[in-house]
């Protein structure tokens, strides 16, 4: 008996009593993101491409590059393809490789690239994919202290930026902004394993005294924040709340570092 799932335009035929894939040798990037987070001058990285049964002759691919607004690599400039841009898929195998050089000194802090497969046999998904270059930033604690533009209507009863400033805290990736709200305003900012990303996070905290309801106010973030080194910002949804009585809401919060 012939099992079938359907996955977008594709129906993935599978033979029922060892789930062994019996469809076309469909072709496409294993995954729709890929980050590279770079420190020597020039590396070669590679990014898998895959068929969802292995092929029984060599599988030529041609991948090019998506021209966007959200796309800032230049090829030539900040990266190469190693082999050219087509990649063979050999016979009896599931995966090939395409292998980019790029050069990091011409890097931006975050530098992006779209690239698209062209074959006759595509799947249904994963027939582009995303690729982020980002240049490695080792945690340092005194890059982040200093002088804040904050934008936050809701708190400042209009749109105009106020300054806050922010100093390192006492505990591990633990700051402090004065100036933000009422009380000090303690967030951390935790690097992810590859150190390409920041988390900002606001933890619970009294944040302003309430005369209304004669009671401390308590500030959350009620998302995490990815901190931008290219804009030396972030933006984070912050809901303020009285314990056992209730929410005033969340509203977002743009922080921006003075240069």
């Amino acid at each position: 008996m012939i099992a079938a799932i359907f996955a977008g335009c594709d129906t993935l035929e599978f033979e029922e009593a060892d789930k062994t894939y019996k469809g076309p040798s469909l072709v496409k990037f294993t995954s729709e993101q890929n980050t590279f987070t770079l420190e020597d001058d020039t590396e070669v990285r590679s990014i898998e491409i895959s068929v969802l049964k292995a092929p029984e002759e060599d599988m030529t691919v041609t991948v090019s590059a998506i021209d966007s607004d959200e796309v800032t690599a230049e090829e030539g400039v900040h990266y190469t393809f190693v082999n050219g841009n087509e990649v063979t898929i050999p016979a009896g195998e599931l995966f090939g490789s395409l292998d980019l050089e790029i050069n990091t000194n011409e890097l931006s802090c975050d530098t992006r690239l779209a690239l698209e497969l062209d074959h006759p046999n595509l799947a249904s998904y994963n027939t582009t994919t995303n690729v982020r270059f980002v240049i490695l930033t080792p945690f340092d604690a005194s890059a982040f202290p200093g002088t804040y533009n904050v934008v936050y209507p809701w708190w400042a009863g209009n749109s105009d930026p106020y300054e806050a400033e922010l100093s390192v805290g006492e505990g591990d990736n633990e700051f402090v902004f004065q100036g933000f709200m009422d009380e000090d305003i303690t967030v951390s900012i935790v690097p992810d394993e590859n150190q390409s990303d920041y988390t900002v996070t606001l933890p619970d905290q009294v944040a302003w005294f309430s005369t209304q309801y004669d009671s401390d106010v308590y500030a959350v973030g009620s998302t995490e924040a990815i901190y931008d080194f290219c804009e030396l910002s972030f933006s984070m949804d912050i809901e303020h709340y009285i314990p056992g009585l209730g929410s005033f809401g969340s509203n977002t919060a743009t922080l921006t570092k003075q240069n």
